[in-house]
């Protein structure tokens, strides 16, 4: 009865950047045919985060509509009720505020988008899942493509992500390097990664992120194959060799910033800044790292130092390496040279209180049940 005010309000959360939404007649998303939709719903009632109730005569009618709003409220969902037609009689959810869309339809939705993101469902920090990977990686750290399914680092994420906007908008000769500390297996790649490289690339028109990259057999080429990567593939270098000659040779700062350049023009985004990533940082202090460690930290420190927007790089060091990093030669001022100026980005334990949704919030993707018990 209510389809057209149903896929009028999914139409409206899609505009708004929400893309998991189900709506069990939707052609695309919805229940195919030959499926047992009864199942089906439970499913997804298990697996969303929020339900949205239609709100007219005909749902208060409904007594599966009933059934559903039981199963959210029992399974702990956020429940928003946004009436679309007038309607007789009490609150179906005395205690909730509804969204009413009879009288004023713009300040009603802009009330619902403020609601949603009032309980965490925020476009900007929602990630589309890829049903093929694992909803539990192991000990590997998650990645950008992990971002839907990392849970109880939000706040880190999105601080961490507040962290680089506010360093790309400073004037050349500020920090351009925020680097992410923590103790061993506090999550700092996961969190650089999962948390915030995936939200910097919901920006395209103000990120080119490349993919993390670590000192590996030779760390130029590591360097190089990234950013050889980072181009569209019509555009892309015909060898990494190449490039790398051309981080390694005079002036290899200006080829750097020059590369930024060319990713820009490539991308067709002028004010885009080139993200470069680098995981565990301390593998380049140590002895037996060799000349080429060093010259990439000068290579960055010359390039970052005459940065504008241009440029940026995140990186992650373990804690107890914090003191070897502030004290190496190509860090500290010396010789004339200015530091490699940076912002420190420090990452403590997970929260005790936040350790179930790690385990919780992945079955939900799936629509797995797992017991309170086995969580604790």
């Amino acid at each position: 009865t209510d389809n057209v005010e149903a896929d009028e309000l999914k139409a409206w959360l899609a505009r708004e950047g929400h893309t998991e939404l189900f709506l069990d007649f939707d052609p695309m998303d919805g229940i195919p045919e030959g499926v047992d939709w009864e199942q089906r719903l439970y499913r997804e009632l298990r697996r969303c985060q929020s339900l949205l109730i239609v709100l007219t005569p005909a749902w208060l009618e409904s007594k599966w509509c009933s059934n559903e709003l039981a199963i959210a409220r029992e399974k702990g969902k956020a429940v928003f009720v946004v009436r679309v037609k007038p309607c007789v009689g009490a609150p179906i959810i005395p205690s909730l505020q509804e969204v009413d869309l009879t009288t004023d339809q713009v300040a009603g939705l802009a009330k619902l988008a403020l609601g949603l993101k009032e309980h965490g469902l925020d476009p900007a920090d929602a990630f589309t899942w890829n049903p093929n990977r694992p909803i539990y990686p192991g000990l590997a750290s998650f990645d950008v493509d992990d971002a839907a399914i990392f849970f109880g680092r939000e706040v880190e994420s999105i601080a961490a992500a507040e962290a680089m906007r506010h360093l790309r908008l400073q004037p050349p000769g500020s920090p351009k390097l925020l680097l992410i500390t923590g103790a061993s297996g506090s999550g700092k790649s996961s969190l650089m990664r999962a948390g915030l490289l995936a939200r910097l690339c919901k920006e395209p028109a103000n990120w080119i992120i490349t993919s993390p990259f670590r000192r590996g057999g030779d760390v130029f080429l590591e360097l190089t194959r990234v950013l050889a990567f980072a181009y569209p593939m019509d555009r892309r270098p015909s060898s990494f060799v190449d490039l790398a000659d051309r981080l390694r040779g005079v002036n290899s700062h200006r080829q750097l910033l020059g590369i930024a350049a060319e990713l820009q023009l490539a991308w067709n985004r002028p004010d885009a800044t080139l993200v470069l990533a680098l995981d565990q940082a301390e593998e380049l202090l140590t002895s037996d790292a060799g000349p080429d460690a060093a010259a990439v930290l000068d290579l960055l420190r010359e390039a970052l130092t005459r940065s504008a927007q241009d440029l940026m790089v995140v990186a992650t060091i373990r804690s107890d390496r914090w003191g070897a990093w502030q004290q190496h030669g190509s860090v500290k001022a010396n010789a004339g040279r200015a530091e490699l100026a940076f912002e420190a980005f420090p990452l403590g334990p997970m929260p005790m209180e936040r350790l179930g949704n790690i385990v919780r919030r992945p079955a939900e993707r799936e629509g797995l049940v797992i017991e309170d018990e086995l969580v604790d």
